[in-house]
């Protein structure tokens, strides 16, 4: 018994050392975040700067991109084609492809994560979906929506559809 809580203890321990590194290494991220265009994001209740880190280091510069579609096409998250000759399906039934960025896939797919819980807007699209569609087809589709709302609030630089934190708790 003593052994367990000598080895909890220790545990615990080496968790507070990790959490404590987080912190530093997040606080080290706020300042350099706030130098690029994806700055506002960090304002979007439900995105962590780690998230909107992670997005804007797999995007680079929003100037590159002319709209939300150039974005979503890179991150590989289309639907993937079955030619054989003459018949061509483009995105007929077939599953998504991930022959994309799989930094900008996973940055995505976090953002969803935490957005899903906290923007109604994005949460109800979401449920209604999967109410008719498989779980990742559901997803696959909400992240969609969520990169064109994600992009829009880059490139105007304000959030018309997403709720923002209140001042305090940034």
């Amino acid at each position: 018994m003593a052994s367990r809580r000598l080895l909890l203890t220790s545990d615990l321990a080496a968790l507070d050392g990790v959490s404590a590194r987080i912190a530093f290494f997040v606080e080290q991220i706020r300042p350099l975040l706030a130098q690029t265009p994806y700055h506002f994001l960090t304002r979007v209740k439900g995105l962590a700067v780690t998230s909107v880190a992670s997005f804007a280091a797999a995007v680079g510069d929003p100037a590159y991109y002319n709209n939300a579609r150039q974005v979503f096409r890179r991150s590989g998250l289309v639907s993937g084609q079955n030619d054989s000759g003459a018949q061509q399906r483009q995105g007929e039934g077939s599953p998504v492809t991930k022959a994309g960025d799989v930094y900008l896939r996973r940055a995505l797919n976090n953002m969803f994560g935490g957005l899903i819980l906290h923007q109604p807007v994005l949460s109800a699209y979401y449920h209604r979906l999967k109410q008719t569609k498989k779980p990742a087809v559901a997803c696959v589709a909400t992240i969609r929506r969520l990169n064109s709302i994600i992009w829009a609030t880059v490139r105007d630089q304000r959030a018309d559809t997403l709720i923002l934190k209140k001042e305090k708790s940034m």
